[in-house]
């Protein structure tokens, strides 16, 4: 499979192969705009997950990508099951990989 591969870097999140860039946020480098950067990644990719993330160190990115692409287990499995009392978890798409590069 070919990953579409977006590098998100101190809040600016471009397509590596164009350089095109696909979002800046100004501020700190804090979760919520890491979130905002991410948002903005998958907007403009149309919800798309054959892609691969690369990102720095800084924690926020691995936070971000988790809550803006985890998906409710309902909707990955048709399966219900009345005995089930537990609170499914959310998980992530199983082809939308992400990476660290230092």
């Amino acid at each position: 499979m070919k990953y579409h591969k977006i590098k998100l870097r101190g809040q600016v999140s471009f397509y590596v192969e164009s350089r095109l860039i696909i979002s800046v946020v100004p501020g700190r480098r804090i979760l919520a705009c890491g979130e905002s950067v991410v948002q903005a990644v998958k907007d403009k990719t149309r919800g798309r997950t054959d892609l691969l993330l690369t990102s720095d160190e800084h924690s926020s990115y691995e936070a971000a990508i988790a809550k803006v692409y985890k998906i409710p287990e309902r909707e990955l499995t048709d399966k219900t099951s009345a005995e089930d009392s537990t609170e499914p978890e959310d998980k992530l798409p199983p082809n939308l990989c992400d990476a660290t590069v230092w």
